[in-house]
């Protein structure tokens, strides 16, 4: 072999460069892919964190229909309870509390659930995931939008303070939820220039790949005097089955 150096420089090695099904959407992988996945991460995180908030909400809701002692509260304000009394009709109005707790709780725990797990995926910069992130957040806005539509016409049956929360709470949900509907949004738009970078990450990947062969095949022929190296012969073949003897031959 030649002991002066190879005259090639190497190219990058490919396997700094790697980028397989395995590593698909780890956004620390490469510092511009991070650039490009921050709406996504900061809007999945976002989700996420809300979505675990809205599942103990539903928990929460869950356990007042199951134990909460209902008929206290009824006895502790007779008014209330003969409104609704009136309103219901004939069905008892500790019942009717009871089923409308428990609904309200188990649909804030399929809506946490579901937000928790397109979070994750909003993340990896799933354009599926954030238009469905989307549709969700939009049926989750249209409570506090109702609240606060109907606000107006329960203001002479409800008191100050009733009014007052409602309107505070919609206000503080219409805003946090607003807000995750932009970041989704966002996210979904740069969807796009995270597919087009990822494809032209595989082509460089695909290029570095033949360059590096084309390196290797260069600095083998300039070892061995500008001759292909040799090849290695393979194994001989196995000599053939010595069959038996015929029986009487």
């Amino acid at each position: 072999m030649s002991q002066y150096p190879s005259p090639y420089s190497p190219p990058p090695d490919p396997q700094q460069y790697t980028y397989t099904q395995a590593n698909y959407g780890n956004y620390g992988h490469n510092p511009y892919e991070a650039e490009l996945l921050r709406p996504a991460r900061r809007a999945g995180l976002m989700m996420s964190i809300l979505g675990g908030l809205m599942f103990l909400a539903g928990v929460c809701c869950v356990g007042m229909g199951l134990a909460f002692p209902w008929d206290q509260l009824l006895a502790q304000q007779p008014a209330m309870g003969q409104q609704l009394q009136e309103a219901l009709g004939g069905m008892p109005v500790e019942q009717a509390m009871r089923i409308v707790a428990t609904t309200i709780g188990v649909v804030g725990l399929v809506f946490g659930i579901a937000q928790v797990v397109l979070g994750i995926f909003v993340r990896r910069g799933s354009l599926g995931a954030a238009v469905t992130g989307i549709v969700v957040v939009c049926l989750v806005l249209l409570y506090p939008v109702l609240m606060l539509v109907s606000t107006p016409f329960t203001i002479g049956k409800q008191g100050p303070r009733e009014v007052g929360a409602n309107l505070c709470m919609a206000t503080l949900w219409l805003l946090v939820y607003g807000l995750l509907l932009a970041w989704l949004i966002q996210a979904a738009r740069a969807t796009g220039r995270i597919r087009e970078w990822r494809a032209s990450y595989q082509a460089q990947y695909a290029q570095y790949q033949a360059q590096y062969r084309a390196y290797q095949q260069a600095y083998a022929q300039q070892s061995y005097g500008g001759y292909q190296p040799p090849q290695q012969q393979p194994p001989p073949s196995p000599p053939p089955p010595i069959e038996p003897p015929l029986p009487g031959a």
